[in-house]
């Protein structure tokens, strides 16, 4: 008799379980679904923004800009400072295009008088600038960027942070066993 009623509460006691949990999993699923998808910065004004086959944004025609000034009047109308891939699934940036066209196309002199712009993002993409192209130079522009405390948020892949601008920086030049290639406590 009792294996019986355990057998008619056990539908009753999932029941519960279903009502319960697999609406908060789904729920759960969900946000991160939406966060990701809505994890862009703003559309820029002049700049064409296309959805691929694959889902993903892509810049038209980025490659035919040659005005650096053009970049940075863009790069300067997003939040946020992205890497390559943001969000839980990975999806393509829409800063990071227009920040690697300004890595090809500005000169090392554009690049260091942009170290002292007064949008924070465009102080730290033109030292990575600088860093891909000329690590010294962009060593020495750190140094003047060393105690910068404006705070910036940084996202790559699922992960954002907000930190300052010359913590951000110095994680750039790291060297592999931890310490870093130039000490910004000297001046």
């Amino acid at each position: 008799m009792r294996s019986s009623k355990l057998f008619t509460d056990y539908p009753i006691r999932l029941t519960k379980f279903t009502l319960t949990i697999v609406p908060l999993v789904f729920v759960f699923f969900f946000s991160m679904i939406s966060c990701d998808s809505n994890r862009h910065n703003a559309i820029v004004p002049g700049m064409t923004v296309q959805k691929n086959g694959t889902g993903q944004h892509s810049l038209g025609n980025l490659d035919k800009v040659t005005d650096p000034n053009k970049l940075v009047g863009w790069l300067t109308n997003f939040k946020d400072i992205e890497a390559e891939h943001i969000g839980f699934t990975g999806t393509k940036s829409t800063s990071y295009p227009i920040y690697k066209r300004l890595c090809a196309i500005a000169t090392d002199t554009m690049l260091i008088r942009l170290t002292t712009h007064m949008n924070p993002n465009i102080r730290v993409y033109a030292i990575w600038a600088l860093k891909e192209r000329n690590e010294s130079l962009a060593a020495i522009q750190f140094q003047k960027l060393g105690n910068d405390t404006t705070t910036v948020t940084y996202y790559s892949g699922d992960v954002g942070m907000t930190t300052s601008v010359a913590d951000l920086l110095s994680s750039s030049f790291q060297k592999q066993s931890g310490q870093t290639k130039y000490d910004k406590s000297k001046k």
